[in-house]
This record gives structure tokens, C-alpha cells and sequence, in this order.
């Protein structure tokens, strides 16, 4: 009886096994969750397009010395001409959402809740956070590996990049609804 001496090429295997170990860590490094740790909640209201007078939005917030106040069309109508189609503008204030930067929920909270906090209207918080919006982007085959679509959804953005789903669900149809108040200090 022969005995067949099987050699192991161990540079094929290795050559094999290196692109492989390489696809299953970039797996595990893109699902895992980022430490991004957000520390202030923010308020936020849903625009609606129809309440412009004179290149201005109203019916809208506006926050000073880190108190939010409304601005309405009577605070408009003294500085705008007799004809103009502001007058005939009638719709109330947007409802007032917090986000709740711990349970990840969003409550309604009314004019005069909102003007108990002291808020500031910096895009950035103290710790260095921004929301922003998704972008739409295909980077797959036929959109099936690596796709992304989250045109619609808002994040919190760190200065290092890293991002975290903001829930906001369907009180905002897109990015250009959202109108951000201030982060509640």
C-alpha cells in the first residue's frame, strides 16, 4: 500500500480565508451600535407651507434669550401694506413636540409648558450634537445591497460622525416639514 502524502498549502488558505475574515468584521463593525450618547431633549414643530405673509413665515416660534415666543400675523400686519394677501391668512400655531432624548418618544406639549424651559436655538448642543436629515443614495446592485433610502428620516450627528435614528414617526412627512426650536438646557 502507498501512502499519499498530502501536503497543506497553507498560503492558499490563507489567501482564501483573509477576504473572508474581512467581509464577516466589516459585517459586525456596520451593525453595531454607536455610542452616541445625546443628553438634551429638543422641541420641534411640523411647517406647513401656506402661512407665508411678505416672505415671512408665520404662525412659527422664534426663541430669545432662551425663551420660546410665537410669531403671528399680528405681529406682522403693522409693517405690511393695506392689500396685502396677509390679511386674509387664518390658521393657528403648529402643535409643539419634545423629544425625549432617553425613551426616544415625542410628547405634544403646549405654548405655555414650552415657555417654562429655558431653550437654546443653536443647531448644535452643548455636547456637540446636530440633528440632520437622511439622504437618499444607492450604492447597491438593482438596489439590492446597499441601498439606502432614509430621505425622509432625521438623525443625531455626533462631531465624530456617528449617527443615531431619531423616531420621530409621522408627525413630520419629511425633512422639509421639520423645524427644529430649540434643546431644552
Amino acid at each position: 500500500m502507498e501512502t499519499v502524502n498530502k501536503k497543506i498549502n497553507w498560503v492558499l488558505w490563507i489567501g482564501l480565508a483573509i477576504p473572508v475574515i474581512v467581509l464577516i468584521l466589516v459585517a459586525i463593525f456596520s451593525y453595531m451600535p454607536t455610542s452616541l450618547v445625546v443628553r438634551h431633549d429638543f422641541l420641534f414643530y411640523s411647517k406647513s407651507y401656506g402661512n407665508y405673509c411678505g416672505g415671512v413665515e408665520i404662525n412659527t416660534y422664534k426663541v430669545k434669550d432662551q425663551k420660546i415666543s410665537a410669531i403671528t400675523k399680528s405681529d406682522l400686519l403693522p409693517n405690511l401694506p393695506k392689500d396685502s394677501s396677509c390679511y386674509s391668512i387664518e390658521t393657528d400655531l403648529p402643535k409643539i413636540y419634545r423629544y425625549n432624548v432617553l425613551t426616544d418618544e415625542k410628547t405634544q406639549i403646549s405654548l405655555a409648558e414650552a415657555q417654562k424651559l429655558q431653550l437654546d436655538n443653536s443647531p448644535i448642543s452643548s455636547d456637540n450634537i446636530t440633528i440632520q436629515n437622511g439622504s437618499y443614495s444607492n450604492n447597491g446592485i438593482f438596489e439590492l445591497f446597499g441601498s439606502n433610502n432614509n430621505y425622509n428620516n432625521m438623525y443625531f450627528k455626533n462631531d465624530k460622525g456617528n449617527l443615531r435614528k431619531i423616531n420621530l414617526g409621522s408627525i413630520v412627512a419629511s425633512y422639509y416639514n421639520f423645524a427644529f426650536i430649540g434643546w431644552v438646557l
